[in-house]
């Protein structure tokens, strides 16, 4: 099996029609004498932020001198990205050799499987063989019922909750709350920047549950923002008595002072237990971290940066970081988005920052990009708008278009993204 047979193999898998249950998972694990207990494991939960905070921790991490492993969800160009050891993707005779081996038992033992499964299985055998001692491990969707929980954690981050796959997480923030903190093990350590009373009164009736500690922003960890730029961004954090100052990040985002604040906590609490992790390793993982699509410049001339945002809350996020950090430009925006997202909200929030928008549809579940258009009217009446559907042809009319003085985003889909990036890397 070569890398092209291994994606291929993953994708004959529909893994959104699947039976949510990790019953199949654990007797695949279990035929593999259960590789996931071979390394100690932090769990990122959450609807937005998952993928910072996971790469800002094992930055943190591999900076203390810790091998560590990174699970991210879903990747932007290759599937290798899922599967990162000290920062450095999987290889593709690797990621192809442990498909296989994954594949051979699941025939074999005629085990029902889904993509994540075959996945999450194939990331904790590597793992297992390149003898890492930590695992940041992102969570794809909930907790409870994701392939990765099958993790014991001593640590679990859960970023915020807001309401997202309401057919298979609930319909109240409580229900979801309760979801994901069903990731949480015994005898460990919840860190939250979640700042809802109903969702944290959740979260602590889990905590008690578990026999565990809770840490929250705001309550027991907080941060100053000090410096923000298209460069660079920079903060004071403190927890509890631990001061640390001028801490910075090339992360670029209001949003992303929290995700940092979650991994520097979680950095905190381990070195509290034991594990080393001072604090200049901190500050240099912070700086080395890196992570794609995350409000990320691809272009100068004229600025273009590249968004995963991908639902309401992470559109309020980009919303954000465009007041502040590029206030004086005038901004264009390349928008598609997903079949199952509340587009309407998600346009709401955008729309009212750009004086032009390139409505176009990612092949990958994209919604139709004229019923994107056609919602423009309500929202923002005589906004300069154009139906492209295919993004190459989109993005490319969108970058000749825009003056060199001004600024073009390109969001609403980590599908939409990825087609983006590949178009622009060409050129």
């Amino acid at each position: 099996m070569d890398k092209k047979q291994a994606v291929e193999y993953l994708e004959s898998f529909d893994s959104f029609k699947k039976e949510f249950t990790l019953d199949n998972i654990k007797k695949l694990l279990a035929e593999f004498d259960n590789p996931q207990n071979s390394f100690k494991s932090i769990k990122i939960a959450g609807t937005n932020g998952k993928g910072s905070t996971s790469s800002f921790l094992s930055s943190i991490l591999k900076s203390a001198g810790f091998k560590t492993g990174l699970v991210l969800s879903p990747h932007v160009l290759d599937y290798n990205e899922r599967i990162q050891v000290n920062g450095k993707p999987i290889s593709d005779e690797n990621f192809a050799k442990f498909i296989e081996i994954v594949k051979n038992k699941v025939e074999e033992k005629k085990i029902e499987s889904s993509l994540f499964e075959i996945l999450t299985t194939a990331q904790f055998l590597y793992f297992k063989e390149q003898k890492i001692d930590f695992a940041v491990l992102e969570i794809g969707l909930g907790g409870r019922l994701d392939a990765i929980n099958t993790a014991q954690s001593i640590i679990t981050i859960i970023t915020n909750v807001e309401i997202e796959h309401a057919n298979v997480l609930g319909s109240t923030f409580e229900q979801i709350a309760l979801e994901k903190s069903e990731a949480l093990n015994e005898n460990s350590v919840l860190i939250t920047s979640e700042g809802k009373p109903n969702v944290l009164e959740v979260f602590e009736q889990k905590v008690l549950e578990k026999n565990s500690e809770f840490f929250a922003l705001k309550v027991d960890f907080d941060y100053k923002t000090i410096n923000e730029s298209i460069e660079e961004q920079e903060f004071d954090f403190n927890f509890n008595d631990k001061i640390l100052k001028s801490l910075r990040t090339k992360i670029i985002g209001p949003h992303q002072f929290k995700n940092a604040s979650l991994a520097v906590a979680a950095a905190i609490v381990l070195n509290n237990k034991g594990f080393e992790v001072d604090d200049e390793s901190i500050r240099l993982g912070l700086m080395d971290a890196h992570i794609p699509a995350r409000f990320q410049k691809v272009f100068d001339n004229p600025l273009i940066f590249l968004d995963s945002a991908h639902n309401p809350s992470g559109c309020m996020a980009l919303s954000r970081t465009i007041k502040r950090i590029l206030k004086d430009k005038t901004i264009t925006l390349v928008f598609g988005c997903s079949e199952d997202k509340n587009y309407k909200e998600m346009l709401s929030i955008l729309l009212p920052l750009a004086k032009r928008v390139y409505f176009t549809q990612a092949k990958y579940r994209g919604r139709d990009a004229q019923d994107l258009s056609d919602s423009t009217l309500a929202i923002k009446p005589g906004i300069e708008s154009y139906v492209i559907p295919d993004v190459q042809k989109a993005v490319l009319k969108a970058k000749s278009d825009v003056p060199s003085s001004n600024a073009l985003i390109v969001c609403g889909s980590i599908f939409l993204v990825s087609e983006a990036l590949k178009v622009l890397e060409q050129k």
